[in-house]
């Protein structure tokens, strides 16, 4: 049986709904969302979605939108469709998948961001850190821009006949400038213990030479000049705590000309 004049109408108006160009770059949309949630493939998603707006290109130049009456619409929504998926891939990846949220790259640190390393790992891109943070120092070492702060060690000790808690913290100069320490004859290191008792500052020791024997001296002109590679290590004295847990020693960066404090819990390296 041949369908009349008006069933062929019908079934023609009927395919006019529908835009395969436009169709099949919606398509790629939705499965780029898809493979974003369940695969979690970044590099399939970006394919996906840029297949979706060659699509929409090439329907648009073979001229299909002009012979339907719903092709623009088709085209306008594949396109925007695949172009919000795009830009979402591109800046705005966790909104699409959770975990890609987590990897995006912040940018390098600014010279006054506080990142903890490893200790055996200097280099490390570490945690950055903020004002509330402490590092256990017997694991992790704090890095500024360029320079490293270590404590070597913490032990009891005397110093012109008195007992004392002596700290020995090693400046590291990781960069390819001369950096300056001021030492600590500005703002003092600040030495609390488990119930928030804070101990007196008795004074730095800088070490006289890098070469043989430790020996420290006690000098009215703590600064130094970092060279490339350079270190500088100190004996910070403080007043003998009566309770030797949870001790927490918070170093001033206004001794090297920056901004923050270098929290250490240095409780994991008491020595008796």
């Amino acid at each position: 049986m041949v369908p009349n004049q008006e069933e062929q109408e019908d079934t023609a108006s009927e395919g006019a709904w529908i835009n395969p160009y436009g169709a099949a770059a919606v398509a790629l949309a939705a499965l780029a969302v898809a493979s974003a949630s369940l695969m979690g493939v970044r590099l399939l998603t970006i394919v996906l979605v840029i297949l979706g707006l060659l699509v929409v290109a090439l329907g648009l130049v073979v001229g299909r939108a002009g012979r339907e009456r719903k092709g623009p619409v088709w085209f306008a929504l594949g396109g925007a469709l695949n172009g919000v998926v795009l830009l979402l891939v591109l800046f705005s990846p966790g909104l699409l998948n959770p975990l890609w949220g987590l990897d995006v790259d912040p940018g390098e640190p600014g010279p006054q961001q506080m990142v903890e390393v490893p200790r055996t790992q200097p280099a490390a891109p570490g945690k950055r850190l903020t004002a509330d943070d402490w590092v256990d120092a017997s694991k992790d070492a704090i890095r500024q821009d360029k320079l490293l702060v270590r404590i070597e060690s913490v032990k009891s000790g005397s110093h012109d006949g008195s007992s004392s808690l002596q700290v020995k913290l090693v400046i590291f100069n990781q960069g390819a400038d001369v950096l300056p320490i001021a030492g600590f004859g500005g703002d003092k290191p600040v030495l609390t213990d488990g119930s928030g008792r804070s101990f007196t500052f008795l004074k730095p020791l800088k070490r006289k030479s890098r070469v043989g024997t430790p020996v420290f001296e006690d000098l009215a002109d703590q600064r130094v000049e970092l060279g490339v590679d350079g270190w500088q290590e100190y004996l910070l004295l403080f007043e003998m705590p009566s309770r030797v847990d949870l001790l927490k020693l918070a170093i001033p960066a206004s001794s090297w000309g920056r901004e923050g404090r270098c929290q250490f819990d240095i409780t994991g390296l008491k020595q008796k």
